[in-house]
């Protein structure tokens, strides 16, 4: 509604009021649970924000917003929702199709390139995993895409675009599930393996990757592999990925430190824990706490229905939904630093942040400590993709380039400076053990 009643404001109240005793609750079952279950006495989870963080968020939205600030709010979400930038999408913007790798079906989206880009390099989107995500979260890209293509505009047109679905998500597109009792994954590197066989089979040159939050390890994991063998085929990250997009990724310092081992054996202690996980899932799949949390850290203004809906799906369809956020929340993506594999991406690298995301100052390592790396902001939050998804897709467009015309050699020459890059500190220190007998 565009003005809100006191009634409906006492009852967005009770609702937040519900949601923070439920995280009481919780809260205080793990930090009080006997040694003897074998989980020590802990702070607060590392998947659940801290209870006095959600306090002061709370304040914030219910008690220094007048009932006028927040119809203000949702009359500016519902003209964001409503205006053309931000194009509804339909099933003639993807297809859908499928692939499978060592076993697994994959589900991916997939939009041809418009009439003129099609020898331009090729986009690849690889999606957050989080309660309810897939490659759904992409949509307003191809929406936004097929509405660019559609214009008269000269730079309108768009290259091929994928939207893959990571092993054991995408389950209400045909996908197979991921059952941890039956089969292992290793992280980030089975999730990057099922990305490079999309690639050695449908791809076949090099794309611009597309890396959302905190799955930016798995973005790496292909950027700097080279000679990587799946399933009997080469793939060699510094040819295959000629350019990457970090959106709203994790601050650099999360990333260059490894998630102790300690910690990492109590997160999967308990989210392997059945009771545990069926209570967490049970509370955090209700289509209000996936509202009230998308507004609380993703969203610059009001998450929509439209994404609420998507999510609602995905996260409904099969418990085994489940389990890759189980292995995401345990921190298995950061069982590693990635710092020296940071600092030797030769590729260029835009970090994407959002005006509303606060970690954009604490990112500025990324710039300072990667050879090619430069930082853009545009309006939004943690969810450019989806809250302004045609700056997004113009910033992803300018790393496009037409490889039918680059007859200069120019990826051969960025390859070529890799190789040299890694033998020259070899090849010194060999001539130095020369004692200097070669100048």
């Amino acid at each position: 509604p565009m003005v809100l009643d006191k009634s409906d404001a006492r009852r967005r109240s009770m609702m937040t009021t519900r949601t923070l005793l439920v995280a009481l609750l919780i809260n205080a079952w793990f930090n009080f649970l006997p040694d003897a279950a074998g989980l020590q006495r802990c702070r607060v989870m590392a998947f659940f924000p801290s209870v006095s963080r959600m306090l002061k968020a709370a304040s914030r939205h219910s008690t220094k917003r007048t009932l006028h600030e927040r119809s203000r709010i949702n009359a500016r979400s519902l003209q964001a929702l409503t205006d053309d930038s931000v194009p509804s999408p339909t099933s003639q913007d993807y297809e859908i199709k499928h692939y499978h790798h060592k076993g697994w079906k994959i589900s991916y989206r997939y939009q041809p390139a418009s009439p003129g880009y099609e020898t331009f390099t090729p986009i690849v989107f690889i999606h957050p995993v989080g309660i309810g995500l897939a490659s759904w979260f992409w949509n307003r890209m191809f929406a936004s895409a097929s509405a660019a293509a559609s214009t008269a505009n000269d730079n309108g047109g768009h290259p091929e675009l994928y939207a893959v679905d990571l092993i054991g998500c995408g389950l209400k597109l045909g996908a197979d599930g991921w059952d941890p009792q039956a089969r292992g994954l290793f992280f980030p590197k089975s999730w990057a393996d099922g990305i490079r066989t999309l690639w050695k089979a449908e791809i076949q040159r090099p794309c611009v990757l597309v890396v959302q939050g905190a799955v930016t390890p798995v973005g790496i994991a292909l950027a700097v592999n080279d000679d990587v063998t799946v399933d009997g085929a080469t793939f060699d990250g510094s040819y295959a990925i000629d350019s990457l997009v970090f959106a709203s990724p994790p601050i650099y310092d999360d990333l260059s430190s490894a998630i102790p081992e300690a910690e990492l054996s109590f997160n999967y202690n308990v989210w392997s824990n059945p009771i545990v996980s069926s209570v967490v899932f049970g509370v955090f799949e209700q289509r209000s706490i996936i509202r009230f949390f998308s507004n609380m850290f993703l969203f610059e203004e009001k998450c929509d229905e439209e994404w609420l809906d998507y999510a609602m799906e995905e996260a409904t369809c099969n418990t085994l939904t489940r389990e890759p956020v189980k292995a995401f929340n345990t921190g298995l993506l950061n069982h590693v630093s990635y710092e020296t594999e940071l600092q030797t991406i030769m590729q260029t690298v835009i970090c994407l942040c959002g005006t509303g995301d606060r970690r954009t100052e604490k990112r500025k390592r990324y710039e300072t400590e990667m050879r090619n790396c430069r930082i853009q902001t545009i309006r939004g939050g943690n969810v450019l993709p989806w809250e302004n998804p045609t700056e997004t897709l113009e910033i992803i467009k300018s790393l496009c380039r037409d490889t039918a015309t680059a007859a200069d050699g120019s990826n051969r020459k960025r390859i070529s400076f890799s190789l040299k890059d890694k033998i020259e500190p070899v090849l010194k220190q060999w001539l130095e053990g020369q004692d200097n007998q070669f100048e």
